[in-house]
């Protein structure tokens, strides 16, 4: 499944106690039109307030259906906050986090106020120093090892260390910076390296 969200009203991905979350409207709207016991599985969580733009999901069930059919009944039944894209079967081994080959996130500093996109980006009014932002991108660009940052306790058996490939820094029409980051994760395996 691909969708998107716009992370304003829920707290987060993850389905959590008493919380409007992502994943807890996905889950019900889907138990409700497939008439299965059913958890969707996302490709990583969000905090509250972060929109999802290109968000891959997966769940498992037991009975055929229509995906064509199905994503049109699900968008009909989730808040306007949610958009699903397209559901897909795929491979029985496909996992929305391990088996993804990339992440992307995307920041957006705006530097005058602007009456639309407010809840898109955040204004900062002061002055920017867009030469001091890119020299420090270039701290972490390429190859840059993070695997301190990850937890101590992974699931997968093997180490595994995060490379920060990607961080661009653009000045975008002369009101807006965007800040991206695309993060691969390599697996370490002798005698080879195997994307996840």
């Amino acid at each position: 499944m691909r969708l998107a969200f716009h992370g304003a009203p829920f707290s987060g991905w993850q389905i959590q106690t008493r919380q409007r979350t992502v994943q807890g409207e996905l889950t019900n709207a889907l138990r409700s039109l497939i008439k299965e016991d059913t958890n969707i599985i996302g490709a990583g969580r969000t905090d509250a307030g972060v929109h999802g733009k290109n968000y891959v999901a997966h769940f498992d069930v037991l009975n055929e259906f229509d995906c064509q059919e199905l994503s049109f009944k699900l968008n009909r039944f989730l808040p306007d906050r949610i958009s699903v894209y397209e559901i897909k079967k795929v491979d029985i081994d496909f996992h929305a986090r391990f088996s993804a080959l990339s992440r992307s996130y995307s920041y957006t500093l705006r530097e005058k106020k602007h009456a639309f996109g407010n809840d898109l980006v955040c204004n900062y009014t002061r002055e920017l120093d867009f030469e001091i932002l890119k020299s420090c991108s270039e701290l972490v660009k390429n190859g840059k090892n993070f695997s301190a940052f990850e937890k101590k306790e992974v699931t997968i058996p093997i180490p595994f260390v995060k490379f920060i490939i990607l961080y661009g820094l653009e000045k975008i029409i002369q009101s807006f910076f965007r800040f991206e980051q695309i993060d691969f994760c390599v697996i370490w395996s002798d005698p080879w390296l195997e994307l996840c």
